[in-house]
């Protein structure tokens, strides 16, 4: 691990919301917020420049009053063909933002929280000094630093599994690039057993079972058959006992389905986080906000109808 001497301590002021989870009643949707000039979808918070934190401010409340329960900070694309950004330029990247939510907690103190997409230990660290609650972590802990990090934080970890290799890429030229992937045997099966495995791991580590989320990884190194298959499997994920996370939000498997660019996915998506939510998943990890709280609604409703028996 890097020498955490020089981590920037945390801001004394500012105190982050902390969610508690309602999982047999509640659905949640967590927001894609991209600290990045270069996210796949072209909305990253700093596309254009470097924005003040009052405009990344306005774009986090427009995502909470959209009906965001989490928003999920990233500051280093996973896209296909991203280049690895360094700790420093990561933590510059979201310093601005972290200024915003400054600005967010006065306006909306509670009912939602932070998560932060790394997988880098002193980024997951700074970020838990924050007040982050969960770090997202698309390698699924594969670095044992990081688990070291989040146990001593009392934090929330997500666990993704994850097929992709970034010097393999597929060129799909419209449609854009996307992670090569071979025909997997068996591939619900195959990723069941790898999150169970990277879930005890964790625990060894010292997280609590209560605090881990499992993601099967939707996209990543995975053929378009694969991810449809994962879709309908979701279930057996979530009969591991641990809250499921899936996030399709657009994906290139669902262009490949419609050969559509990524910006017109919309529809696709909301119905492959409809059955993932139907199938017992727990949250969602979206771009369009406010279509799927408006699904996620629906699909709270369809779990539970009994509450509307006096309507």
């Amino acid at each position: 691990m890097n020498d955490n001497s020089t981590l920037p301590v945390g801001n004394a002021s500012l105190t982050l919301p902390y969610l508690d989870w309602h999982w047999r009643r509640c659905k949640y949707v967590m927001a894609v917020v991209n600290a990045t000039p270069d996210s796949f979808s072209a909305d990253g918070l700093f596309r254009d420049a470097s924005p003040e934190p009052e405009v990344i401010a306005e774009k986090l409340l427009a995502a909470l009053s959209s009906g965001a329960d989490v928003l999920d900070i990233g500051a280093e694309s996973t896209r296909p063909g991203s280049e690895p950004v360094a700790v420093a330029e990561q933590i510059a990247r979201l310093r601005p933002v972290f200024s915003a939510l400054a600005q967010v907690v006065a306006k909306v103190p509670e009912g939602w929280c932070v998560s932060l997409d790394t997988s880098d230990p002193v980024v997951a660290e700074w970020g838990l000094c924050q007040g982050v609650q969960i770090i997202n972590d698309v390698y699924g802990g594969r670095d044992p630093e990081l688990l070291k990090v989040v146990a001593q934080h009392r934090g929330e970890i997500i666990l993704m599994h994850n097929f992709s290799q970034s010097h393999r890429l597929d060129d799909h030229e419209e449609l854009g690039l996307s992670y090569a992937a071979e025909v997997q045997e068996n591939i619900v099966t195959q990723v069941i057993v790898s999150l169970r495995e990277k879930a005890i791991v964790a625990e060894e580590a010292g997280i609590a079972r209560a605090r881990i989320f499992l993601d099967p990884g939707i996209g990543f190194g995975k053929t378009v058959a694969d991810n449809l298959r994962l879709i309908q499997g979701v279930d057996r994920i979530v009969a591991l006992g641990y809250p499921v996370l899936v996030g399709a939000s657009r994906k290139s498997f669902l262009g490949k389905i419609l050969n559509l660019g990524s910006g017109e996915r919309l529809e696709s998506g909301l119905m492959v986080h409809a059955q993932a939510l139907m199938q017992g998943a727990q949250m969602i990890r979206v771009h369009d906000v406010r279509a799927h709280h408006r699904l996620r609604r629906v699909a709270e409703a369809l779990c539970h109808p009994e509450e509307y028996d006096h309507d």
